[in-house]
């Protein structure tokens, strides 16, 4: 009986690729708009979490292509889900929690509890009972999960400040 070998390696799988970017009549029938969030107000509720992102990441001394990758995470999530059923400075917080790791920078959930409540302006640090640091841990941790599965684990984000940069470094300035 003759056997023929196998192949032991398995072939390489595609790379999921997403669609990122969206038509001007997206932004005018996402989930927040379609219960009832007007598209005035989903803008500003957007701006005010990019600027909750930056505030945290500004409290947590991280780099600011961590902020800028947490705000496009926050928008990317919510143009499949709504602001009604997420709140922003949860998906905000886990945002940033999220970009922190992925960008090789990561800072410790308490810390980003410690801060998320100081930017908030609700707790100090010291206010903070071993039962409230729990359960905002494992809220972070599930809206990090919420994050991760609604983006399709697609965590890659392109800056277009990056390639403006190396455009700079290229021509020879020596600001950069």
């Amino acid at each position: 009986m003759q056997t023929t070998p196998t192949n032991t390696s398995a072939p390489a799988l595609p790379k999921a690729r997403f669609n990122w970017i969206f038509s001007a009549d997206k932004f005018t029938s996402t989930p927040s708009n379609r219960n009832g969030i007007p598209p005035e107000e989903e803008l500003a509720l957007r701006q005010h979490a990019a600027v909750f992102i930056y505030e945290l990441g500004t409290n947590l001394k991280v780099p600011h292509y961590c902020i800028n990758t947490a705000v496009v995470y926050m928008h990317r999530f919510y143009m499949i889900n709504s602001f009604q059923r997420f709140t922003r400075q949860r998906i905000c917080a886990a945002s940033l929690f999220l970009a922190c790791k992925v960008e090789e920078f990561p800072r410790t959930l308490r810390d980003v509890i410690e801060n998320t409540g100081k930017v908030l302006r609700r707790k100090k640090a010291e206010e903070l009972t071993k039962e409230m640091i729990e359960q905002y841990a494992d809220d972070i941790v599930l809206h990090e999960n919420i994050l991760l599965s609604t983006l399709g684990f697609s965590l890659m984000v392109d800056h277009p400040h990056s390639i403006i940069i190396k455009t700079i470094q290229a021509l020879g300035s020596k600001d950069f």
